[in-house]
């Protein structure tokens, strides 16, 4: 699954059900491969069944479903999956699995543009838990808040950690902290040092981002290829069992600014891509724009 094989991935996980019907982490594996071959709808079914074999499969079966409906450009279809999860996971006394569900919930409230509900729920994530998987998130989501100086604290109790990919992580927030700001060549300085530390998913991402804002169009084609054909990583970016697909189809459309700066005919094919996830999805600002763009070929 995070070498992007989807279909060894679902007769792998298939296998695995049929000798043990109660292992979690098989059902994740099987409904997040499901829905990157494009069936969101066997991929929910995947996660109902999850939900009905025990209260941490229910837990996990919530994040997944409502990472498929932020994967479609739904948020406030993910938000009352996310709220009830929270409920459910803090009455069991789960705080981490609460936080994931929290960052979520932030980012959903974020896309509908509900700055101070956004805000609310990453405190309280915050509150129950600091890991890479909970603090890299939300400081995604200061930086869009603008509340800048929140997310650099959070990146350098990231750098601080002994493992790689949090210091790796740090040095990203830094980047897009620049980008937001408007330096996308300091950025691309930062997030060059970063992949000499752990060459992450997220990094090639943001650097395709980075070049596309300094006009360098060969160099971002390259970088968001990169993380295109790496898609499999976005699965679970934290290695963990928490569903994190969401973050994949904005890749095509920034490919498609790419390719459009480079004068590709296959500009054309990355926003039919992206629309083709999202298209349905009336919060997505970028949904309108690749229209246009497409409309303009």
């Amino acid at each position: 699954m995070y070498a992007g094989d989807f279909a060894t991935a679902i007769a792998e996980q298939n296998g695995v059900i049929a000798m043990n019907p109660k292992f979690d982490l098989a059902y994740v594996g099987l409904a997040i491969s499901q829905l990157a071959q494009g069936h969101a709808d066997l991929a929910a079914e995947t996660y109902r069944k999850l939900s009905a074999i025990d209260a941490r499969g229910a837990s996990v079966a919530a994040t997944g479903l409502a990472d498929i409906a932020l994967f479609q450009g739904r948020p406030a279809e993910a938000i009352p999956i996310l709220e009830k999860g929270i409920d459910e996971d803090l009455s069991r006394k789960d705080p981490d699995s609460a936080a994931v569900k929290l960052t979520a919930l932030g980012e959903a409230q974020m896309q509908l543009r509900r700055t101070d509900q956004a805000q609310a729920a990453v405190e309280r994530a915050l509150g129950l838990s600091q890991a890479v998987n909970v603090a890299y998130p939300v400081a995604r989501l200061w930086i869009a808040a603008g509340k800048e100086s929140r997310a650099l604290d959070l990146a350098r109790n990231l750098s601080k950690s002994l493992e790689p990919d949090p210091q790796a992580y740090a040095d990203l927030l830094r980047a897009e902290v620049e980008l937001h700001r408007g330096n996308p060549r300091e950025a691309i300085k930062i997030l060059s040092d970063a992949q000499k530390i752990a060459d992450t998913w997220m990094g090639r991402y943001l650097s395709g981002r980075a070049y596309l804002d300094a006009q360098a169009f060969p160099d971002a084609d390259t970088e968001l290829e990169t993380a295109s054909r790496r898609r499999g990583e976005t699965t679970a970016l934290f290695l963990d069992e928490s569903p994190t697909y969401h973050l994949f189809p904005q890749v095509d459309y920034w490919l498609g600014r790419a390719r459009e700066g480079i004068h590709s005919p296959a500009a054309a094919e990355s926003y039919r891509a992206f629309l083709e996830v999202r298209g349905s999805a009336g919060e997505d600002p970028l949904v309108a724009d690749a229209r246009r763009r497409l409309g303009a070929k």
